[in-house]
């Protein structure tokens, strides 16, 4: 039972937040990601600008810690409506592109608002989630914690999916900034209907409201707890790996493979096919089996997968099945990393500790993120002029696949979180299977009689 909401508003919240996600997620796939990296690659920009940018996304959990300090004045909910509203602010920065594109220092400019604009994007992200992490917390309550957070990524991704989708087919092998000006200006209102939503999300109880001292308190007093520090370093392997991974296949698809740039969107939406169908596993899955096997599985697939592409770089034949598997994996190893293993680390506290050690989650794995993207442009810039680039993309898969190891080694070293019974073992297997089980096992007893 929620100590946060009512089982009214958990109902009633459950429902709210989804539509929340359903204008967002649909913004957020467009300003982000693919997207913005193919506009950006139009620029001639450099690997490590586009590791920078594909680093803002999780560099914004470390301005949790600033989020924190207005939750202490202001309301959970309150916190959570200004940051959004403001990164959606910051967002309607790249409708002035066209404005500056034709003058003669307009690509230097054009750069220099993308930056800013997606970089604002991100950190009044990270201010936004201080807010959102009590309230989703809240809602996540209950022994049917892992079902909701799956049904918030199919949900995520199906809708992801419909926006990459509809984003391709508006756009050709070679197109002009002003279609994606007009994708993002479409992604800015959809993101905007979002705040509205958020304003009708329930608040925390009073009592609830975290402090600074309480965050550093909580961190203590579970400081020497091996199951933390284990997954703590698990975490910052997957975030490091995944992040790295992700950023540089449009990179990979574009500069290596020289796909146009409808493919090289459309394969966000053949990556959200991967993240719904991880989606589905773990919804079937994690409060069945617990969430320990599915990191282990999930990670030991991505390992497979930035191998995969690695020994790839060099294709002639087949670049376009190449990029669909390898975005339909790693887009659906991430999604389903992100979901088992926030399902693993809320399951060790109770409840009342889950917005300060939330906290510490996002810090983490924001952090390992953010070094994980950058540092993957930093060592392509550092090759390319020593070695062609399908061999600097090689080497930097292969250091990718190589920290996806680690993490996997760590992945196994995790302490169980639940010692699945005979009973949810039972529910995973479909009712027509068991009861033809069932008639075989009841007629080989017979049968030996």
């Amino acid at each position: 039972m929620s100590t946060l909401f009512t089982p009214v508003q958990i109902t009633e919240g459950r429902r709210t937040f989804h539509r929340f996600m359903g204008f967002n997620v649909f913004a957020f796939s467009i300003l982000t990601g693919n997207v913005i990296s193919v506009f950006a690659l139009k620029l001639d920009v450099s690997n490590t600008f586009i590791g920078l940018l594909q680093s803002f996304l999780h560099l914004s959990m470390a301005f949790l810690l600033v989020g924190r300090l207005l939750v202490q004045r202001m309301s959970s909910v309150a916190v959570f409506t200004f940051g959004w509203f403001t990164r959606y602010l910051f967002a309607s920065l790249l409708l002035l592109i066209p404005l500056v594109a034709s003058r003669p220092d307009g690509t230097a400019i054009s750069g220099a608002i993308i930056l800013v604009a997606v970089g604002g994007f991100h950190i009044f992200r990270g201010v936004g989630v201080a807010g959102q992490i009590p309230i989703v917390a809240g809602l996540a309550s209950g022994g049917d914690r892992g079902r909701f957070l799956a049904v918030n990524s199919i949900l995520a991704n199906t809708i992801a999916l419909a926006g990459g989708l509809a984003i391709a087919a508006l756009l050709g092998p070679d197109a002009p900034v002003g279609y994606f000006i007009a994708c993002f200006g479409v992604a800015i209102a959809f993101g905007f209907l979002s705040v509205i939503q958020i304003r009708k999300l329930p608040e925390p109880r009073v009592d609830t409201v975290a402090s600074m001292e309480s965050f550093f308190t909580d961190v203590r007093s579970v400081a020497r707890d091996v199951a933390l520090g284990r997954f703590l370093r698990y975490l910052a392997g997957f975030a490091l790996s995944t992040s790295a991974l992700l950023a540089f296949l449009v990179v990979l698809s574009k500069r290596v493979f020289l796909l146009p740039d409808n493919f090289t969107v459309l394969l966000v939406a053949i990556g959200n096919m991967g993240a719904v169908v991880s989606g589905l596993v773990n919804r079937r899955l994690v409060d069945a089996s617990g969430s320990k096997p599915l990191i282990v599985a999930f990670q030991a697939l991505g390992m497979l997968a930035a191998l995969a592409v690695a020994l790839s770089t060099g294709a002639v034949a087949g670049r376009h099945a190449i990029m669909v598997a390898a975005f339909f994996v790693a887009t659906g190893v991430q999604s389903g990393l992100f979901v088992s293993s926030q399902s693993y680390y809320y399951g060790l506290y109770p409840e009342q500790k889950h917005r300060n050690l939330g906290l510490l989650y996002a810090l983490v794995s924001g952090t390992a993120g953010a070094v994980g993207a950058y540092l993957g442009g930093l060592l392509l810039d550092a090759l390319t002029p020593h070695v062609d680039l399908p061999s600097a993309f090689r080497v930097l898969f292969v250091a990718i696949a190589l920290v996806a190891l680690v993490a996997l080694l760590l992945s196994l070293r995790l302490v169980p979180d639940r010692r699945p019974s005979r009973r949810r073992l039972g529910a995973m297997i479909p009712v027509r299977i068991r009861r033809l089980l069932v008639r075989l096992y009841r007629s080989s007893g017979r049968a030996g009689d």
